[in-house]
């Protein structure tokens, strides 16, 4: 089966997935009001980013992909298919609440349940009862929890915050060499896949609390 993951270098984006520019959409129903039309003049403006190809350390391409096939996210072994850049851009105009349960697309309206987008890509369902993220970070937050038992974890002996500048200076971001290897493979497959980042030398607290 094609992969869409390649074990050298960095690859910025699979060609099939860069089609020739497209005109956006000229339907008179492209937006849901002027709300999501005021979105999409910002979205218009905003880069955007093609997806790429997992970035397979040759170290730690086996253990990356035991761990792929023991979660079952086969789809992050699929190509990147053909997109259109408009067209995305205006889901996310009319995604006007993150929680929406569908999102009306060019005359379509679509589901964008948990569950469904779960069954399209053949993961299992994780109830927010044990989905911890949210509160974590709010405990991180209000200083309930300590950033040393994160640090501790998925650090390196030597691995220290790096931290902000200001008055009052807080732990901002990790670098990567820093990681231990554990964590150093789920931090390729976050920043490769899961939220799509340039930075290859650090990572950020959120994504450290991910880890």
């Amino acid at each position: 089966m094609p992969t869409r993951m390649g074990r050298k270098g960095k690859e910025k984006a699979n060609p099939l997935a860069c089609p020739p520019p497209m005109p956006p959409s000229d339907r008179p129903d492209t937006f849901i009001n002027s709300e999501a039309q005021e979105q999409y003049k910002k979205l218009e403006k905003c880069a955007f980013h093609y997806e790429r190809k997992l970035n397979l350390p040759e170290k730690y391409a086996d253990t990356i992909l035991d761990r792929i096939n023991f979660y079952h996210w086969g789809f992050v072994k699929s190509n990147p298919v053909e997109v259109n850049e408009h067209q995305v851009k205006e889901f996310y105009a009319n995604l006007l609440k993150r929680d929406a349960q569908t999102v009306f697309l060019r005359g379509v309206t679509m589901n964008t349940s948990n569950t469904t987008l779960e069954g399209l890509l053949d993961i299992p369902h994780i109830p927010p009862a044990r989905d911890a993220y949210t509160q974590i970070m709010t405990d991180i937050t209000k200083g309930k929890i300590s950033l040393d038992a994160v640090l501790k974890k998925i650090g390196q002996p030597e691995a220290r915050w790096e931290y902000s500048k200001g008055e009052q200076p807080v732990p901002a971001s990790i670098a990567c060499m820093d990681l231990n290897p554990e964590a150093r493979i789920w931090q390729h497959i976050i920043a490769d896949y899961i939220l799509s980042s340039k930075h290859a030398t650090h990572i950020r607290i959120c994504v450290a609390v991910i880890l």
